[in-house]
């Protein structure tokens, strides 16, 4: 499970709680020993979601400082060769040669 998940299913725990707790107190006269033992049930629960909440952020904090920060590496491109069967890519890179040649001739 996410954190975020996690955290989503805290809240919602919370949220029945309070409904729970709500429903205890107006009938706070004669409190029901089942609806008494959900209640507890759920606040158990919420302590075990608490707790996996804490431990996911936990590894969230300990992985930021032993992992370095990722840097992207330039792929260096591999050098075109011609085959010596495909005369026009051996006429088309001679002449790239040439005029590259031309080029740096005339700066």
């Amino acid at each position: 499970m996410k954190q975020q998940e996690v955290f989503k299913k805290t809240g919602a725990i919370i949220k029945e709680l309070n409904e729970q707790y709500e429903y205890l107190q107006s009938t706070a006269d004669n409190l029901n020993d089942l609806e008494l033992e959900l209640f507890v049930a759920n606040t158990h629960f919420l302590k075990d979601h608490a707790e996996i909440l804490r431990k996911l952020n936990l590894q969230k904090v300990q992985l930021q400082h032993t992992l370095p920060p990722h840097l992207e590496e330039k792929k260096a491109r591999p050098a075109k060769t011609c085959r010596p069967e495909a005369r026009t890519c051996k006429a088309r890179c001679s002449r790239n040669k040439e005029a590259k040649h031309r080029r740096t001739q005339i700066f």
